[in-house]
């Protein structure tokens, strides 16, 4: 993966690209100094290479010029994704296997935020796949995509809350919420963006707390 990433340095050398080893930081910018939400995750076991967090942000112009904001298909308005990004994404190796990792941090388990967290690790990864396939060395099949949602734990009222709603975006909400990851069907959205199968995994922080450490074998065995 070195051989990828140096490549790609010298193409985008104004994207910063950080080395991981054995763990990395990724925070919510909004929200730190605020104790009423949630501001930094650890992860640890990890090693690879982090990108910044304004990447997929910056690869979002381009959508924003071309694409409508919205998409109707078939009397159901779909938002576009491609106008999304997420926190932060790692490309990193384990067990022989190479993944990217695209990782939303929110405070609530709130139903719109939840699902807007998916939308923005859908389009982030949509969108970085695009760009590392203008660099030598990149194999999308190599990698296995996975989101990592964190959020404070779900309360009963937010549970709920979200029990009672109708529609694609709370059925995702409470599966997600129940056994922590949902796996997404690649090609199976309506609007017919091009990605492979995508697993999205929820972490809930107990108490509250504002900041949270765990393992990256907690989801990856």
């Amino acid at each position: 993966m070195k051989t990828l990433i140096d490549n790609y340095k010298l193409i985008y050398p104004k994207i910063p690209v950080t080395d991981v080893n054995g763990s990395i930081v990724v925070e919510e910018p909004d929200n730190l100094g605020d104790p009423t939400k949630f501001q930094s995750l650890e992860i640890n076991g990890i090693n690879g290479f982090a990108f910044d967090h304004y990447l997929a942000k910056n690869m979002s112009s381009f959508a924003q010029i071309a694409s409508p904001s919205t998409f109707y298909i078939s009397g159901d308005q779909w938002d576009n994704i491609l106008y999304d990004d997420c926190d932060r994404i790692i490309l990193f190796e384990k067990n022989g296997q190479k993944y990217m990792l695209f990782c939303e941090l929110k405070s609530g388990y709130l139903l719109k935020q939840i699902f807007h967290a998916r939308c923005q690790l859908l389009g982030s990864y949509i969108k970085m796949k695009g760009l590392m396939s203008t660099v030598r060395g990149f194999a999308e099949n190599d990698f296995i995509p996975i989101g990592l949602i964190v959020s404070f734990e779900s309360t009963s009222e937010q549970r709920n809350n979200y029990s009672k709603k109708q529609g694609f975006d709370a059925s995702f909400v409470r599966k997600l919420d129940k056994a922590k990851k949902v796996d997404i069907i690649g090609n199976k959205s309506p609007v017919p963006f091009n990605y492979n199968d995508f697993s999205i995994y929820h972490l809930g922080v107990p108490d509250n707390k504002v900041s949270y450490s765990f393992d990256i074998n907690d989801i990856i065995p």
